[in-house]
């Protein structure tokens, strides 16, 4: 964490804050409403920052959930990746659909996953879940695949594409998201290993993994949401889904 990598006498003495939430530079210069969360672990400073940066256009929250903001913001890159797959899966294909269909189904199912993985190790690591599902996590994961680098080398991988050629593709781009799931999902198989993490409540992000160093892209959605309150789906072939006699 951010708090961790700061000198002593810094850390001690020092009053520092973040930002997280959707915020694309391009729109807030235009003056567009922009909505973002001011965090730090001193309550004291952030309605002083609140008040001298606030504008009829600049809206914001403020949160002491420093470690909850701080994984949000480092996930959201990675799980971008990941919702834009179904986009260069839909552009791959052969031919359009004749009636029009996309993939916004496929890219929903893995919005909502993301924020599960996200809110799961968000826990673990000591942050609350109500920065996962505002504007930290969900607002500012949804505003990331609208656009940028790791949608874009997401939408590539979804054309079939291996990794390092739409590296090539994408020449000179540093693809935060990719780095991160090759940084980050061997630590996590580590703590599986040892019984830290729950390998049922990650299996997006090791996806990810698999498609960047194996190119693969077997995305089982019947392993999602295994961490909510939800039945999972029957396997095809379910004695319940046979005609009765």
């Amino acid at each position: 964490y951010l708090h961790d990598h700061l000198p002593p006498a810094v850390r001690d003495h020092v009053h520092y804050a973040a930002v997280g939430g959707p915020s694309i530079a391009g729109e807030l210069a235009a003056r567009r409403d922009t909505s973002v969360v001011f965090v730090s672990r001193n309550a004291e400073i952030l309605p002083k920052l609140q008040a001298l940066f606030a504008t009829p256009y600049y809206h914001i929250w403020t949160s002491t959930d420093m470690i909850g903001v701080e994984v949000a913001v480092a996930l959201k890159n990675p799980f971008a990746m990941a919702v834009s797959l179904a986009a260069g899966m839909a552009e791959a294909e052969p031919e359009p659909d004749p009636a029009g269909a996309q993939m916004h189904n496929y890219a929903a199912a893995i919005f909502a996953q993301s924020l599960a993985e996200i809110a799961y190790l968000t826990e673990k690591m000591g942050g609350r879940p109500e920065s996962v599902f505002s504007l930290p996590g969900a607002g500012d994961l949804y505003v990331t695949t609208q656009g940028g680098r790791n949608s874009r080398m997401g939408r590539l991988l979804g054309m079939g594409l291996a990794y390092q050629d739409a590296v090539e593709e994408l020449s000179g781009e540093t693809i935060e998201g990719a780095d991160n799931v090759i940084k980050i999902v061997p630590v996590i198989d580590q703590l599986i290993a040892a019984g830290k993490l729950d390998a049922d409540a990650v299996p997006l992000l090791r996806t990810l993994y698999a498609i960047l160093t194996r190119n693969d892209r077997t995305i089982d959605f019947d392993r999602f949401f295994a961490k909510l309150p939800f039945s999972p789906p029957r396997p095809t072939g379910h004695p319940a889904d046979q005609p009765d006699n």
